[in-house]
């Protein structure tokens, strides 16, 4: 593994180095339709997924091709998706996806008993009958899935640096400093709050689009989010070495690797 340098983590803008510096959540999905080859590459990340398991590796491979390429170069464009390249994105995307194994695992544990609440509570509370009953029930059930939110939200905490650490080093062991973990999170905590529900509520309706287009726009649809994600990720590491946060020590991009361009 390398050691980081000046190649690898370019210097921040002044606002940046403030501790200012913003999310730009717009910019995400706008960003992918300035490359001139977006359409082939929302159709590869579209024929990706019809690959089992696989094809999520593949994707999240390709997904730290674009972090890695925005942080060595913001003004690049991303890497067009090369399907030569299939082993490359398997082997980077392997480390993050094994690191989001290893997290739902953990957050099974307390999962499993919220939705079981979520599915039984209500039904046993509408058992008593009457106004009250039901009001309980849908008291409960809000509460319930306010919990559900906020759990979720405090995974992402946690699996975001580890996801950036794993796929930016492309090692799995070292996602797993809790030291790197608590200084990221110490220092954009909000922005990875507020970047979680904007993807959640971009990507429900994104979902909701490609439904309406006979199910088959669902696929182009998700391969938009997966961009977006990596836009996002580039912005909320970036942000966080402009405000004195760990560098993440990269590795020589492969031969094989197309140069960066500029838009």
């Amino acid at each position: 593994m390398e050691s980081p340098n000046a190649d690898d983590h370019p210097a921040v803008d002044s606002a940046g180095e403030t501790g200012g510096g913003a999310i730009h959540y717009l910019e995400a999905y706008q960003y992918v339709f300035n490359h001139p080859e977006w359409a082939m590459t929302l159709l590869y990340l579209s024929i990706c997924q019809l690959i089992p398991l696989l094809g999520s590796i593949l994707m999240m491979g390709y997904q730290f091709e674009i972090v890695e390429a925005l942080h060595r170069c913001a003004d690049a464009e991303y890497p067009k998706f090369d399907f030569n390249r299939f082993l490359e994105y398997l082997m980077r995307g392997l480390w993050p996806f094994l690191v989001t194994l290893v997290v739902s695992a953990v957050s099974v544990v307390f999962i499993i008993p919220l939705w079981c609440c979520i599915l039984f509570l209500p039904a046993a509370l509408s058992e008593a009958g009457g106004d009250a009953a039901i009001i309980g029930v849908l008291l409960m059930t809000l509460f319930l899935v306010l919990v559900g939110l906020g759990l979720s939200l405090l995974f992402a905490l946690v699996l975001v640096p580890m996801l950036l650490r794993a796929g930016l080093s492309q090692d799995f062991a070292t996602a797993f400093d809790m030291s790197f973990v608590r200084d990221f999170i110490r220092r954009v905590w909000l922005e990875i709050v507020l970047e979680q529900l904007f993807l959640i509520v971009t990507g429900i309706l994104l979902a909701c689009v490609g439904s309406l287009l006979c199910c088959i726009g669902a696929l182009p649809a998700y391969a938009l989010f997966i961009m977006a994600q990596a836009y996002i990720y580039h912005q909320l590491y970036r942000l966080y070495l402009a405000r004195g946060g760990t560098p993440i020590p990269l590795k020589a991009p492969p031969a094989t690797a197309p140069p960066v361009r500029t838009g």
